[in-house]
């Protein structure tokens, strides 16, 4: 969602990516535009929106191929002026035998993009591309090792400055952060949690936000900020959806899983908000 209340919403469909939006204030959905069509399945769409309504969205194609694996991932990408137009899809990489788990974040001077690759070799790590302001994409650049059994999801934010920061379920080392026009550079987290969904977010300071779950047995929802103090629990059971930190500083966080005093079990979305900039 922009600033101004626009909405934009994605999905796929077989081997084609869907866009629609519903302007603020509006009682309706506009028409869904179609932003990219490949020669096998679409996977795992992934859309971040910045206040200005720029948008930056990001999937897999995978198709067959004739490698001995029998399937290769192309790493998509499709950007959102803030007028609404989407202009044309772009592949970002095409070598990966793996589920790149690939995942976008946009900020007012630019898109970073960042997956997985086990294309074998020098080909096989965790990759990132930018997006410059001028909206042209840089060369794909390796940040990270990665053992092409331990994959798994991962996460980006973007701040207000350029800088960003990324969460690798199974890189090493798992979480990197970069700053305006330096290179990428480890970034401290408490516990890794190489399957589990993970959220990222900025604050108004330009500082990362990251809600993730633990690989207890259930699992421990927890919210941190990376380099600062240890990570706060925040609940258990289940899998972040999302993270947002308000203006104020508070941070919320919304999973679906068990309530710890619900006595039926049942699944709930269930949500977290810490007090003013605490936890």
């Amino acid at each position: 969602m922009s600033a101004d209340g626009d909405v934009v919403a994605l999905w796929d469909v077989g081997g084609t990516v869907w866009a629609r939006q519903r302007p603020a204030g509006a009682a309706r959905w506009a028409a869904p535009v179609r932003i990219g069509q490949g020669p096998g399945e679409a996977v795992a769409p992934e859309l971040s929106v910045e206040a200005s309504g720029g948008a930056i969205a990001t999937w897999s194609n995978r198709r067959n191929s004739s490698a001995p694996q029998g399937r290769r991932y192309e790493v998509t990408v499709a950007a959102r002026s803030p007028d609404g137009s989407w202009g044309q899809s772009e592949i970002l990489a095409d070598d990966s035998v793996n589920q790149p788990y690939a995942t976008a974040g946009i900020g007012p001077r630019g898109a970073v993009v960042t997956w997985q690759s086990a294309a074998g070799g020098s080909g096989t790590g965790a990759w990132a591309a930018r997006r410059g302001s001028g909206g042209e994409w840089g060369e794909p650049e390796r940040i990270a090792t990665i053992s092409e059994m331990a994959f798994g999801a991962s996460a980006i934010a973007v701040a207000g400055d350029g800088g960003a920061a990324t969460y690798i379920g199974g890189g090493r080392p798992p979480a990197l952060r970069q700053q305006p026009g330096g290179p990428w550079t480890t970034l401290a987290v408490s516990r890794r949690a190489p399957s589990a969904p993970v959220r990222m977010t900025t604050d108004r300071a330009g500082g990362m936000v990251v809600a993730r779950a633990t690989s207890d047995r259930p699992p421990r929802i927890v919210v941190e900020r990376p380099g600062g103090p240890i990570a706060a629990e925040v609940g258990r059971s289940g899998a972040p959806a999302d993270v947002a930190v308000g203006a104020d500083g508070p941070v919320a966080v919304a999973w679906v899983g068990h309530e710890a005093r619900a006595t039926d079990r049942s699944t709930r979305v269930i949500v977290a908000v810490s007090e003013g900039g605490g936890r």
